[in-house]
């Protein structure tokens, strides 16, 4: 009976620490990155660090947006791969890079953008910032 309670089981603990580590990896760093940001404004005022931190909610949700659609594309394709249907999978994946490619765009060029209106308004409460 014990022996086919542990047939049933398809992943050990060591396959899902080795699986799940590079995303507590991940997210480590993407919270080290914010906080690193805040530390180095933290001089400048309180408001470079309200403004540090709502850049950083923002790009946060960036990242969690394209990694769901990353991860739904992964589970698509990797259904269509154990069908056996090749073709179904290079369209999902082919599907799955135009529509983040082209997601990404606004946050881009909107985030070039308004970077630089920020900074001139910026500059113009403080004289200390030289645009």
């Amino acid at each position: 009976m014990e022996k086919a309670v542990h047939q049933a089981i398809q992943f050990d603990r060591k396959f899902l620490i080795k699986l799940v580590m590079p995303l507590i990896i991940e997210q480590v760093l993407a919270v080290s990155v914010g906080m690193a940001d805040m530390i180095m404004v933290s001089g400048a005022g309180e408001t470079a660090v309200s403004g540090v931190s709502l850049v950083n909610t923002i790009s946060n949700l960036l990242i969690y947006v394209f990694t769901a659609l990353a991860t739904g594309g992964a589970v698509v394709a990797s259904q269509a791969i154990g069908a056996k249907r090749k073709d179904t999978a290079n369209t999902v994946s082919n599907q799955l890079i135009l529509i983040c490619f082209f997601l990404s765009f606004p946050p881009v060029h909107s985030q070039f953008n308004v970077s630089h209106i920020c900074l001139y308004v910026y500059s113009v409460f403080n004289s200390n910032i030289v645009t």
